[in-house]
């Protein structure tokens, strides 16, 4: 039977076996604070090491819970099982960036159909799996925080299925497994129930994930070559409309969760089109870049998110792609944001939106009910809204400027100086 844990606050944490951890979002009515710390806050944060420490994975397959380990009892349950499977299965690199690199597993490599269905209740994944690791190590809380941003992801409808994620901590956790690698043998073989975390399981602070690793569902590929103006890349390039509507939708899906995605980029889109002409998701959820707004100022930001995530787009298609390729795109993901999203781009009073996103220093001076005014400052800003705004420019800094082959069209951003930061990327992302 289920032992109540206590309440996080209002996150729906319960222990169902030793150690093993499900978990819900808290409830819409929690303060600002209350919502982070239910999310990402130690006790959360800390079940989630001590319950992968303790042999077990955490999975996101179905909207609800958000995300859970498994019962245990089977081998596929186990963090040793996936290690095995990972370090042994054929497969394909597709991707690597700095801290990341990701191997696709299809065909024959795939475990048996029954693992889909009977191991998750899922059917077989048509483009394969994705086996994300990284490559280098960092920090425990790190990790987990991009675990749960990841099962929350999925759970809102715009993530894949992630079968597993699990970490080992040191360099000697590894060498360990190494000193006597085996091939991970059946999935569904019985092996004992998951042991007691020690005491010192779950350690968070500076402590170390040497070694990390996410399987999740592939989908078709990512966006980047399908937004394009290489010769190579003609006959592959997504219908324009189709696309904006179907961009614009995601971006929604995302704001009504609170959603943001600071390194948003035609790579760090997935697409398929297996039950309508296109269907697009968010991928690589780094806990730095991607933060999750408490319900508290949702509504507020949700319109301001999608037109952000849309000029982020478009923006980076703008100085990193071409200006040919932006002049494709733009007129439709703006009539797109009118369709979709309500958001009319050319009759938004700008000075009233988004200050959160401003640039360091700047000011506005605001009209109250009662007559008065107040000048806004980086003051005036919540933590949530310090924090995405910092993330916001940061965005700008990677993809709106200095492209590799040094911007000789001038069609990269430039700042104003004396003018409010945001409109100026919209202005950059649309006109």
């Amino acid at each position: 039977m289920p032992n109540n844990l206590p309440n996080l606050s209002g996150l729906n944490l319960r222990e169902e076996e030793v150690g093993a951890v499900a978990a819900d979002p808290p409830p819409p009515s929690v303060s600002a604070d209350a919502f982070e710390d239910g999310m990402f806050g130690f006790e959360a944060m800390t079940l989630i090491a001590k319950s992968v420490e303790n042999d077990e994975v955490i999975a996101s397959i179905k909207p609800s819970p958000m995300y859970e380990t498994l019962p245990g009892g089977q081998a596929f349950h186990t963090r040793r099982w996936w290690f095995d499977w990972q370090r042994t299965v054929e497969k394909r690199v597709i991707g690597a960036g700095t801290w990341n690199e990701a191997a696709k597993v299809d065909g024959v490599a795939l475990p048996p159909d029954e693992f889909f269905s009977t191991g998750y209740g899922l059917a077989v994944p048509k483009h394969g799996m994705i086996v994300r690791t990284g490559k280098k190590p960092t920090t425990k809380t790190s990790v987990i925080r991009e675990m749960i941003t990841a099962a929350y992801a999925h759970a809102n409808g715009f993530g894949p299925v992630i079968y597993s994620q699990f970490y080992y901590g040191t360099q000697g956790d590894i060498a360990t497994l190494m000193r006597a690698p085996k091939p991970p043998g059946p999935w569904d073989a019985s092996v004992p129930p998951f042991p007691e975390t020690g005491p010192l399981g779950g350690q968070l602070g500076s402590k170390k994930a040497t070694f990390v690793c996410t399987v999740a569902e592939a989908w078709q590929g990512d966006c980047q070559n399908r937004i394009s103006s290489a010769p190579a890349n003609a006959a592959d390039q997504f219908e324009p409309a189709t696309f904006a509507k179907e961009f614009i939708g995601l971006c929604q899906r995302a704001a009504d969760a609170g959603f943001w995605h600071m390194d948003i980029k035609r790579a760090n889109m997935l697409w398929r089109g297996d039950t309508r002409p296109l269907e697009l998701c968010f991928t690589d959820f780094d806990g730095y870049f991607c933060r999750i707004i408490s319900p508290a100022i949702r509504e507020e930001t949700k319109h301001c998110c999608i037109a952000a995530t849309a000029a982020c787009v478009l923006g980076e298609i703008r100085c990193q792609e071409s200006r040919a390729t932006w002049k494709r795109y733009a007129p439709e993901v703006k009539r797109a944001l009118l369709e979709v999203a309500g958001i009319d781009i050319d009759n938004i009073q700008l000075k009233d939106w988004c200050f959160f996103l401003a640039n360091v220093g700047e000011k506005r001076t605001i009209n109250l009910p009662n007559g008065s005014r107040r000048v806004l400052t980086e003051d005036s800003l919540t933590e949530e809204e310090r924090v995405v705004g910092g993330r916001f420019r940061n965005h700008l800094f990677n993809y709106f400027v200095d492209p590799e082959d040094g911007d000789p069209d001038r069609r990269c951003f430039k700042f104003k100086e004396g003018k409010p930061l945001f409109p100026q990327i919209l202005e950059f992302a649309f006109a």
